[in-house]
């Protein structure tokens, strides 16, 4: 039997803790956007279920919303391999997770904080 994939796989990412990432822009077919917002969610693979970056994304265009992960919000990540997901969540209760990506994070040298 085919395995039948309801979401998208985003290619293989890897990044440096601390770093400020480029912007990713994420287009939805979906027409009704009315009391949706978009998420980007990073989970650590050892635990799925609790996001470690929960960031919200901004609505641009029609169907288009954009996000960038600044050094802020990835300073404090360790070394290793994360889940990136992006979720369009409605007030009516229902999610949609339409696209995900495996995140390798690499140690690198932190910005102090003073």
């Amino acid at each position: 039997m085919q395995r039948i994939k309801f979401y998208g796989e985003l290619p293989e990412m890897e990044f440096l803790a601390g770093d400020t990432l480029d912007t990713f822009v994420i287009e939805t077919d979906t027409e009704e956007l009315t009391g949706a917002d978009m998420y980007l969610i990073l989970t650590t693979r050892q635990n799925p279920n609790e996001a470690v970056v929960r960031k919200k994304c901004t609505l641009t265009g029609e169907n288009t919303f954009e996000v960038q992960l600044t050094s802020t919000e990835t300073n404090g990540l360790n070394e290793g391999w994360y889940f990136l997901l992006f979720c369009l969540e409605y007030e009516s209760g229902y999610d949609f997770k339409k696209l995900q990506g495996n995140v390798y994070v690499h140690s690198s040298v932190r910005r102090s904080q003073e």
